[in-house]
Formats: C-alpha cells, sequence, structure tokens
C-alpha cells in the first residue's frame, strides 16, 4: 500500500499544484493503509468552495481589424509582454466534483523561462515553496512535511511545469502558421519539432490573446483561456485565468488581485 501513496502523490500533483490537492490523495490511502484518522494539520489545508464550469465569460470584443499582417499582429502583442511580473492570486481547483482553493504569490521571468512560486493556504500560512529555471527545479519544500514512504520529488517540476504553462510562451513563434479570421477569431499555431504544436486564438481590434492549446500528436494536453489582462506600466498581465488539464482531468481557475511589472527601474503596479 505504501508503494502507492507515493504513486498517488505524484499523480496528484501533475494534475494539480494547490497544497490541499497535492497532499490530501496520498496522505488519504497513506493514513488508511494505518487505520488512522486523518491529521488534523492535513485538514486544515483543505477549504472546500462552490464549484462553478464557467467562471469568467469574454468581453464583447471589436471585430479584427480588416487588414493586419502577421508581423505586425505579433509586434504589437509581443510590444505590450512583460519581461518579469509578479503576480498575487486567489486559485481554485476542480476535481472530480471538489473544489480547494489556495492563495499564490509568483514571479515570473519569461525571458529566462524562471519562476519562483509561494502556495499558501486560505488562512495565509505558507504550504509549499518552489523555484525553477530553463524547465528544471532548482528548489522546493513543502510544509508539513510528509512521511518518508512519500516521494515528494517530482513536486517541484509539475507545479513549475503548469504555472509555465499559463505564463510563458503567451507571443507566438515568428514561424507559426496563421489561419483565416473565423467568428470574429483569429488562430495561429506554432509547430514544434516534437509532433506537439500550440495554437493561440486571437480576438478584438488590437487582436488579444484569449486562447492557448497545447497539442501531442493531435490530442489536446491542455488549455489556457485567458478573459481579462491586467494594464501595468503599459504592459498586459492575464488577470482571470482558467487552466484545464485534459491529460489528468483537472482545471484551475485563477484570479489575480495584483499585478507588479518588474524591470530595470523597480516594481510598477
Amino acid at each position: 500500500m505504501l508503494r502507492y501513496a507515493g504513486y498517488t502523490l505524484i499523480i496528484g500533483v501533475v494534475f494539480a499544484w494547490l497544497s490541499a490537492i497535492m497532499v490530501i490523495p496520498a496522505l488519504l490511502k497513506f493514513l488508511a493503509s494505518r487505520r488512522i484518522l486523518l491529521l488534523p494539520s492535513a485538514l486544515i489545508l483543505l477549504f472546500f468552495t462552490g464549484c462553478r464550469s464557467e467562471p469568467f465569460t469574454w468581453p464583447e470584443f471589436p471585430p479584427l481589424p480588416p487588414e493586419t499582417s502577421k508581423e505586425d499582429m505579433l509586434k504589437t502583442w509581443s510590444a505590450g509582454q512583460p519581461s518579469e511580473f509578479i503576480v498575487e492570486a486567489g486559485i481554485v481547483l476542480e476535481y472530480r466534483g471538489r473544489c480547494f482553493s489556495s492563495l499564490c504569490m509568483a514571479r515570473v521571468n519569461s525571458a529566462e523561462r524562471k519562476i519562483d512560486v509561494v502556495g499558501m493556504n486560505p488562512a495565509g500560512a505558507k504550504i509549499f515553496e518552489a523555484s525553477g529555471i530553463g524547465g528544471k527545479t532548482k528548489s522546493f519544500s513543502i510544509m508539513p512535511i510528509l512521511p518518508e514512504e512519500i516521494d515528494t520529488s517530482k513536486a517541484g517540476d509539475a507545479i513549475l511545469a503548469d504555472i509555465g504553462n499559463i505564463y510563458f510562451d503567451l507571443v507566438p513563434s515568428g514561424n507559426s502558421i496563421i489561419g483565416k479570421p473565423d467568428n470574429n477569431r483569429l488562430a495561429m499555431t506554432a509547430h514544434s519539432t516534437d509532433s506537439s504544436r500550440l495554437e493561440y486564438l486571437f480576438a478584438g481590434n488590437p487582436p488579444r490573446l484569449i486562447r492557448k492549446n497545447f497539442y501531442c500528436k493531435n490530442s489536446i494536453g491542455w488549455q489556457v483561456s485567458f478573459f481579462e489582462f491586467i494594464e501595468a506600466d503599459g504592459k498586459l498581465i492575464p488577470k482571470n485565468i482558467v487552466y484545464d488539464n485534459f491529460k489528468y482531468g483537472y482545471r484551475l481557475i485563477v484570479r489575480t488581485r495584483t499585478a507588479i511589472i518588474v524591470n530595470n527601474e523597480g516594481f510598477h503596479q
């Protein structure tokens, strides 16, 4: 049974980086094997909320510009993207009809692909802290300390991967293929060499990113929907976000409370 406790945690971490869902599945199986009650310290991680399948709605977008080249559109959109920023967000995870809430503060550097993140329970107590760069975890810690039988070695990787899926690669590459406008939406597709691709969907005038889809061998792995942006120091930071992981069947709803631009001159809200 203990062998599956660690496995349960890793699966849980892959489909969620919130503190509750990251710890509880493994602890439930671990503790059930000993026929004892769930620890109070684990119980305080859970914070149930009402679930909503569609928490946000898109605004009414103006028609796409009649004539806009791919180069001009990418140049305009790219100019509004910050290279580094800090966000404070409330996050709700939906999984199998249950919801879990958490708080998060993250510093994201898209130029260096670097992430520093702290996760807290609704009471404000720190649950985990992770830091990584270039897709590799540099440090990871979690509270409360779990039994040694539960492997947390991949937890940091999963947490940082989800954050990167949301905040990295918001600008299509220059060799992206642009499609024809459909229902006042414009799609651009960036192909990779490993049979995967990123599909971007733009709307409005000037066009803004409203959705990002990741496909692997024609099967969608995850999707990020951007319903609103915060403008800070002339840059745009995603505000209301829904992240769907179709492979593992969970959803993250991100409500950004504050956003701060980081540049050579310091911080700007």
